[in-house]
C-alpha cells in the first residue's frame, strides 16, 4: 500500500502518503472491507499481540495489505477506495498535521 497509518481510538490516520496515492495525509480511515476499525481489530487481535495502538503502524500495514476496500473520511465526506499493492514508495508528510 502507499500509505501508513497510526491508530488512535476507534480510527486509523494516514501519517505518510506517496505522491499520487489515493489517500492524503490526514486522511481518516473508519473502516476496513465494510468493518469498523475496533471490529477489525477485534478480528486480528492474535496478530496485533496486544500491542499498543502507538505500536501497532506496521502490523496495521500488513492488515490493511490483504483488505479489499477502506472507508475514508476526508473534509465531511466518505470516501470507499479500492486498496492497492505498491513498492519502494516516494512519501509525502506533512509536518503540521497533529495526532
Amino acid at each position: 500500500i502507499d500509505y501508513e497509518v497510526i491508530r488512535k481510538e476507534k480510527c486509523l490516520y494516514v501519517t505518510k502518503a506517496a505522491k499520487g496515492s489515493d489517500l492524503k495525509v490526514g486522511d481518516t480511515i473508519i473502516q476496513v472491507d465494510s468493518m469498523s476499525i475496533e471490529e477489525t481489530a477485534q478480528n486480528n487481535k492474535v496478530f496485533l499481540m496486544g500491542e499498543p495502538y502507538n505500536r501497532q503502524a506496521h502490523l496495521w500495514w500488513q492488515i490493511l495489505m490483504f483488505s479489499k476496500m477502506i472507508t475514508v473520511k476526508r473534509d465531511g465526506r466518505e470516501l470507499k477506495i479500492p486498496t492497492k499493492l505498491s513498492f519502494n514508495v516516494d512519501y509525502e508528510e506533512d509536518k503540521n498535521v497533529e495526532w
